[in-house]
Formats: structure tokens, sequence, C-alpha cells
């Protein structure tokens, strides 16, 4: 059991054992009941139907949202268990996780959304056994805020310019990158308007990435040895279109994904987001489950990545239209394919480990 906190906003990372389970639950997948998705200070829009197959939605802008796919009565359950540790913890930064209840990592185990994933990810490296860890992410009333001066009704006035904070995980520590495939997030709660703590999204961000970090050499470099310190050239960038026309602009507005409990949100690894101020007065309850290729190597996988991964995002993922065409044949071995050689953009030479 591991927790871990920094300020408003706080992250339990639960070790659960659960048996498995069967999916028994209706097929939410096509049906139009999603929440909100912003995109500017001015305009709101229904994120509409899911498309029948949701997998172009993923593939073109690096998420997708499968509204209301967890049935209520398992979300009540999770969040349930997540409140009866806030209140046995006297102070918020000392919540402790026992690792003896389920109902958490049943959103996963007891549910469709193994199945779901699957159709678009393939088969991921625990495969056939049920998920032990689940991150549980509150987002607190003044997360990324300051006390607000007289006239703020909620009392908080949120943090300038603090969508520019956006990251991808697994680049804290230079000369590592801790990559992971997929990131699926089941909210536990309604969330009724942006600035709530909600995930704000990059539409096709993940590409932007791959353009940058992936692909070259030198920007594959910079992301190896400066981490998240190396986002500044895509910020920089990102800055550069502001004074251009939207349609000229290679990266798209942020996306905040509002929405009701038992939404569940798909991330491509590579896509940046980052977590909106919370001036509500309510905390942000959202569950999220790291899925990783079994073509990673070793035991200690979560500490691996693969270059080709962020040079084309969704070439692991073996429902995707751009997943190699190698791998999916039968038999297959990874890193006899020849994806990385055709995008590769060479610059400074580096060593045969991180070509790979």
């Amino acid at each position: 059991v591991e927790t871990r906190s920094k300020d408003t906003h706080t992250h339990l990372a639960l070790g659960l054992y659960q048996r498995q389970g069967s999916c028994k639950f209706e097929d939410r997948l096509t049906r139009n009941r999603g929440g909100l998705v912003r995109g500017d200070s001015s305009q709101y829009m229904e994120h509409g139907p899911t498309s029948p197959d949701p997998r172009s939605r993923l593939e073109k802008d690096g998420y997708v949202v499968l509204p209301k796919l967890i049935q209520k009565g398992m979300v009540e359950r999770a969040r349930r268990l997540v409140n009866e540790k806030l209140g046995e913890s006297p102070k918020v930064n000392e919540m402790v996780a026992e690792g003896t209840q389920d109902a958490v990592t049943d959103l996963w185990n007891k549910t469709c959304l193994p199945e779901k994933i699957k159709e678009m990810m393939g088969p991921h490296k625990e495969e056939g056994a049920p998920l032990r860890f689940a991150q549980v992410a509150l987002i607190f009333p003044g997360h990324r805020c300051s006390k607000a001066p007289h006239g703020y009704s909620s009392g908080y006035k949120p943090e300038k310019n603090w969508e520019k904070d956006w990251h991808i995980d697994g680049c804290v520590q230079k000369g590592e990158i801790h990559a992971f495939t997929a990131l699926v997030g089941v909210l536990l709660q309604d969330i009724e308007e942006p600035m709530s703590g909600e995930l704000v999204v990059y539409p096709g961000g993940h590409e932007n990435m791959a353009r940058l970090h992936g692909r070259p050499d030198d920007g594959y470099r910079s992301l190896l040895r400066g981490g998240e310190h190396s986002f500044a050239i895509a910020r920089q960038e990102m800055d550069a279109e502001s004074k251009r026309e939207e349609k000229e602009r290679k990266w798209r507005k942020p996306v905040h994904l509002v929405g009701k409990a038992g939404d569940v949100v798909i991330l491509n690894f590579m896509t940046p987001h980052v977590v909106a101020p919370n001036v509500s007065g309510n905390i942000r309850y959202c569950v999220y489950f790291r899925l990783y290729t079994p073509l990673l190597p070793g035991r200690e996988f979560w500490n691996k990545h693969r270059r080709v991964s962020l040079a084309i995002p969704f070439h692991d993922w073996m429902g995707m239209t751009s997943a190699c065409p190698h791998l999916r044949q039968k038999g297959a071995k990874a890193g006899h394919c020849s994806c990385m050689e055709k995008v590769r953009v060479r610059g400074t030479e580096l060593d045969d480990s991180e070509a790979k």
C-alpha cells in the first residue's frame, strides 16, 4: 500500500486483491448519455453520441469517452470505500488504504471494461489475472486556486496559466521514461461544471508529442535526458501558434472532461493532459487504471518504454488501424518490425539501446 499526497491533489494507490469476476452488465457503449466537454472559456458543447466504433475517435484525438459504462451500484460502492478511508484518517495527507477491500478494483474486475479496452488495445501485460492496483485520484476544492477577491461566489480564483502545466505521465525523472500504453479513468461522481478539478486533455496532442519527441532523434534524446523539462519545446510551439488562425494551428484547444458518474475515459500514453483548478465545493472522485502492452520487456516493465510507441502512438494497440502490421501476424515478435526506421528523423546519433 502506498499513499502519496501533495496539497489538495491527493492520490491513493490501493493494492487490492480481487477474485476474478465475470462481466454481466449491460453494454451502454453507443448510448447518447454523455456529459459536457469544454473547449474554451466561452463555449460548451455536448460530446454527443459515442461512435458505434469509438476507436476512430481515440485514434484521432488521443482520447475517447465511453458514457455511463459502469453500473451505478458499482460506482457507489467504490465511492463509499474511498469516503470510509477519508473518515478514518485524521488528516487528508495521511490517508492509508488497508488493501483488504475490493470495491475499487471491482470497477475493472467485475465489469465489461476489460472487454472494451481489449477491443482497442488488444492484450495487455497482466491479462488473465485480476488487476490488484488502482489509483484513486481526489481533487479537493481549492486545487490550483488562490483565495478569490470579493465577488467570487466560490471563494477561489484559478491560478493563471494553469492550462500550460500539462504533462504526459512517466517523464518526471531525468534519464528515464516510464511508459504505459493506456490510461483508463472512471468517474465516481458527477462533474456538473468545468473548473471542478476535471481532467483536461489536448485533442490530437499525442501526434504532436510524437512529432516533437518520438520521431526525431534529437527530440527523443531531449525527452529522455530532460524529462518533463523537455515539454518546453511543445509549450513554445503552442505559444507561437496562439497568434495564428485556429485552422492553421497544429495544437487544438483543450477539452474539459466533465461528465457523469460511471463515465469512462481512455487516453493514449502520449496524450497531454492536466487537472483543472477546482473552484467548486466538491471533491473530484476518479479512479485510474494503467495498462501495459505485453511487448514491454522484463519483470519491471513499468520502468521501461518502447521508442516506436512514442513515435507511433498506437503502434502497440492491436485494435487500431495504425497498429504495426507486422505484430498483427501470428507468431510475430517485437523488435522485428521496421516501423521505427520508416518514421525516424535522424539527428544526433543515439546508442542502440536508446533507438529501440
